[in-house]
């Protein structure tokens, strides 16, 4: 078979996907849950335990295999400047140790948004706890009391419940789609894009 011809199928299969994944996206809602308006400066183990206890684990039966989705924002986009500049500085000394580098990518590109982080989980207390506090594993996060303490951001987090998902591969893909729309439309400073 020729190789324009495996690119050309290739194409119209993944296009035929996408078309699928996009109409069931349609059909998704996002209901807040969780919520969380917090300064950086606050941020330790202790403090991050205490503050999630509520947030449901993942785990328990009740909450298995329940997708979220969930979105930190800077109080003042003004601030979007020395967030960037804080977490490439701290990018750079990671390694330097015997600590991993597991800070999440920066997008320069955003300067001046308001969001700072768009993600998805199954387990949202741990996904969200990796999000705050310092780690020397290789979990790559924002690990915001590592790098953002000092400059006592006050940073608002939504987790949103996603009701219609389902473990099949056509509503997981819609999630994707989810996602990386909501990526694409806030513009976060921190994290990929939700299609790697």
């Amino acid at each position: 078979m020729p190789h324009n011809k495996i690119v050309s199928d290739a194409i119209n299969s993944y296009q035929e996907t996408l078309s699928e994944a996009i109409t069931i996206a349609r059909t998704l809602t996002l209901e807040p849950f969780f919520e969380l308006s917090f300064n950086t400066s606050a941020i330790s183990s202790e403090w991050t335990e205490s503050k999630l206890q509520d947030l449901r684990t993942g785990y328990a039966l009740p909450d298995k295999r329940k997708c979220v989705l969930y979105i930190f924002k800077l109080d003042n986009p003004q601030q979007s400047k020395i967030v960037l500049s804080e977490i490439e500085r701290a990018k750079d000394e990671q390694g330097t140790d015997d600590g991993k580098k597991n800070l999440c990518t920066f997008n320069r590109q955003f300067d001046g948004s308001e969001t700072l982080y768009v993600g998805r989980s199954f387990t949202p207390r741990s996904r969200i706890s990796q999000h705050l506090v310092s780690s020397k594993s290789g979990t790559y996060a924002m690990h915001l009391e590592e790098w953002a303490k000092p400059l006592a951001l006050t940073i608002n987090l939504t987790v949103y419940d996603v009701p219609q998902y389902s473990d099949k591969v056509e509503v997981e893909r819609a999630m994707s789609v989810l996602e990386t729309g909501v990526w694409d439309h806030l513009r976060p400073l921190l994290g990929r894009r939700g299609d790697r």
